[in-house]
């Protein structure tokens, strides 16, 4: 399950745990392949595994090399349940100052 707090997102994909931050460079990347962030919300809503895995490999900040292994991550422990903890993470980069009147940005307290 993903979990929201100081500005990042851990996601479980099998094994594995992927600390997603909320960062412009994120929000660049997925935009970029995209073409905004509403086409990353498509790609969750048809699941698709290469979105899936994209959205992943750009919040984490992966290497060239790890990213191009996250597809076959996603497939194996399935797209559907990823996809849902990716759900929250796309909101926090619509509003990365959060819901809290005040906040200066996410992950500053």
């Amino acid at each position: 399950m993903s979990k929201t707090l100081h500005g990042a997102t851990s996601v479980q994909v099998g094994d594995e745990s992927f600390d997603l931050n909320i960062t412009l460079a994120a929000v660049r990347k997925i935009e970029a392949h995209f073409g905004g962030l509403r086409g990353a919300a498509e790609s969750l809503r048809v699941l698709s595994v290469d979105g899936v895995a994209l959205i992943i490999a750009a919040g984490a900040g992966l290497s060239a090399d790890a990213s191009r292994e996250m597809p076959e991550k996603v497939w194996l422990a399935g797209v559907s349940g990823i996809a849902a903890q990716l759900t929250g993470y796309l909101g926090a980069l619509y509003n990365p100052r959060g819901d809290t009147p005040g906040n200066v940005e996410a992950g500053k307290a």
